[in-house]
């Protein structure tokens, strides 16, 4: 009995001098009521360190917070914000939600520099993924994922396999260096294609046409148009859109060229038709004069006689 009243007494003189040492260390408490796990002087509810520049505060500045202190840097905080949306936050600097790092909105919505996120994912400046996957609602069939290749000189945008089985990289959308390379079809209302120069250098005055027999002949044995790839090579090789229009405004400008000068033709010939029949017309008169004066002539000599 003595020894349960004597060892009463040592703890209450011991937590009346507000210290205690256990086999974590020293266990304080101040006159705010705040405890200090190996610290002496706690300035929040709990305080937990191995020395005092390594610590951890539970509710410190009096917020629902946690604090991490490392050994140097800056201070970081995990905790809610005043107010009704008690938005859970991780911030750093010296006081709780100093500098605003990561936001999670009651709403689900993510900020990351963003302290009021309109979306699911709010980001303030740039952001860095190896990989991203994107699936609309639960349909399986409407996955997709963003990556990059082991050289991080590729992109690619690649649809889940409708099974679900793996990624169908047949597929995929490759984006390099400002290039795209899809294996589908690609579908718009409109398609601009910057290239030059343009074909415009047939309408000089130096343009060497070709000759419509030159052009008949090679049609005939290459079963193409001159300066225009084959089915083949097109197959084999694909078919650039900028330079493939180009070679066809060229041979339109040629077709024009041909049409302006058989217009040409066409007006000679019809010119040249015309005063045919100018002739004719005259031929036709002066022989109809011939003709009267012929009869004039008959009826003049069977007076005569």
């Amino acid at each position: 009995m003595k020894k349960i009243i004597s060892t009463a007494l040592v703890l209450i003189i011991t937590i009346a001098q507000a210290q205690l040492y256990t086999p974590w260390g020293l266990v304080s408490t101040s006159t705010t009521a705040n405890i200090g796990i190996g610290i002496p002087n706690p300035v929040s509810k709990l305080d937990i360190g191995t020395d005092n520049t390594q610590k951890t505060f539970i509710n410190y500045q009096n917020r629902s917070s946690v604090t991490f202190i490392p050994n140097s840097g800056s201070w970081f905080h995990i905790s809610t914000t005043n107010g009704i949306s008690n938005d859970l936050t991780i911030s750093h600097g010296g006081s709780v939600d100093e500098n605003r790092l990561l936001t999670i909105r009651n709403t689900g919505n993510v900020g990351i520099g963003v302290s009021d996120p309109s979306a699911k994912l709010d980001v303030l400046e740039t952001i860095a993924l190896s990989a991203m996957n994107y699936q609309a609602g639960n349909r399986i069939d409407k996955k997709w994922m963003f990556a990059t290749a082991g050289d991080i000189t590729n992109m690619f945008l690649v649809p889940r396999k409708a099974d679900d089985s793996g990624w169908d990289w047949p597929k995929q959308i490759v984006f390099n260096d400002g290039n795209i390379a899809a294996s589908g079809r690609m579908e718009a209302k409109e398609v601009k294609v910057s290239q030059s120069p343009t074909a415009d250098f047939v309408f000089e005055e130096d343009y060497n046409l070709p000759k419509l027999e030159d052009v008949e002949k090679h049609i005939k044995e290459k079963k193409h148009l001159p300066e225009i790839a084959s089915a083949k090579e097109m197959e084999r090789d694909g078919v650039n859109i900028g330079e493939f229009q180009i070679k066809l405004l060229q041979k339109i400008e040629e077709l024009t060229l041909y049409s302006i000068e058989q217009h040409k033709r066409l007006n000679c010939q019809s010119e040249e038709l015309k005063n045919l029949r100018t002739e004719n017309e005259t031929l036709k008169q002066e022989n109809q004069q011939v003709q009267s004066l012929l009869e004039r002539v008959e009826r003049l000599e069977k007076t005569k006689n």
